[in-house]
């Protein structure tokens, strides 16, 4: 169940999170620059409005939707909400990483792509399980 004490708790490291980045950020851009191989090694960090910021896609948002549809998983499952023995989550968890795969057909990055057909490989094989009715394995054993 979540609790507003857990959801304070993520806004607060989120922000302590974001803090840290800032701060280092900031401290890196104020590095000396000696010579034109640190230049090209480590360049100096400028803090500048990001320009078409906005610009986000049909794809990008289906991709987010299926990132978020992980984490939600992930987190239903830590949370003891949604067991791993549940064929939902093998759905889910499907449905999530074919939605990421889809966006990444229009902004390709092999790594990503090969990360998520792993990921569907791997929860197809959970429904098939499910479906057939066949015991999970223990990992005690």
């Amino acid at each position: 169940m979540v609790t507003a004490r857990s959801v304070v708790t993520i806004r607060l490291t989120y922000h302590a999170a974001s803090r840290f980045m800032a701060i280092c950020l900031l401290l890196l851009s104020k590095l000396p620059v000696r010579d034109g191989l640190e230049q090209l090694i480590a360049p100096r960090i400028r803090f500048r409005p990001l320009k078409n910021a906005m610009d986000i896609s049909v794809t990008d948002y289906i991709g987010l939707a299926g990132s978020a549809l992980i984490v939600v998983v992930y987190f239903l499952n830590l949370r003891e909400l949604l067991l791993s023995t549940d064929w939902r989550f093998p759905a889910l968890n499907l449905a999530g990483a074919s939605l990421i795969l889809f966006s990444l057909l229009f902004a390709w990055n092999l790594p990503s792509a090969l990360i998520e057909i792993f990921w569907i490989a791997i929860s197809a094989d959970g429904l098939i399980r499910a479906a057939r009715g066949l015991p999970r394995e223990d990992p005690d054993k």
